[in-house]
């Protein structure tokens, strides 16, 4: 007689929706949770890949934790470039000025940005979990319109809703292969994906 432990099967059958393999992806952020009152100052980002360098990783999810104090804020603030609510330019101006950003983070919802995902094993693995690979981003956080993210596939949904150009990190347009760029003195704002969430929850490592 044996104890099974069900906590993670699947009696759908149905494939997981973690991702499994390195990979570079467009992602859609599908919902933000703020956690900046607490005293772990941070926020928790859903995403999705809408395409990716590998095909079988297509419409997988993680919550990523961005912290919002130290060093490590500079992961939330590289995402609020990518999605086109802050920009380089700004990002500079307020280190040297010693100002602290407001960005609301809700307008994270329903924009595109690239990510990396890397897999790699957890650094404090719970029992039973040692030797399992995970998802990472680091800092491998783009725009869509940089050209790190040239060599990710785009739905044809997200080219037609930048007619113009696509966004960059600085506020820019961009044509994928252009080396210059329109230059923008302020983040033109994303088109909203037509797209729905799925009904189930990501996972956070």
């Amino acid at each position: 007689m044996v104890q099974v432990n069900s906590e993670e099967t699947n009696p759908e059958g149905k494939p997981g929706t973690w991702f499994t393999k390195d990979c570079d992806i467009i992602a859609l952020i599908e919902n933000v949770e703020d956690f900046s009152a607490t005293a772990d100052p941070r926020v928790e980002v859903k995403f999705r890949a809408e395409t990716s360098t590998v095909p079988d990783q297509v419409g997988k999810d993680r919550t990523e934790r961005l912290n919002l104090t130290g060093k490590a804020a500079s992961k939330f603030l590289e995402l609020a470039c990518a999605v086109g609510c802050y920009t380089k330019g700004q990002w500079k101006q307020d280190v040297e000025n010693k100002v602290n950003p407001d960005i609301n983070e809700q307008d994270f919802v329903g924009r595109f940005c690239a990510f990396r995902i890397t897999m790699k094993p957890a650094k404090n693995p719970k029992e039973g979990k040692a030797g399992l690979l995970f998802p990472n981003i680091d800092f491998n956080i783009w725009a869509i319109g940089d050209p790190e993210a040239d060599h990710i596939p785009l739905t044809q949904e997200i080219i037609d809703s930048f007619p113009n150009g696509l966004p960059t990190k600085t506020g820019a347009l961009r044509k994928r292969g252009d080396k210059s760029a329109s230059e923008k003195s302020e983040p033109k704002p994303q088109p909203k994906s037509k797209t729905p969430p799925p009904a189930e929850d990501g996972e956070l490592f």
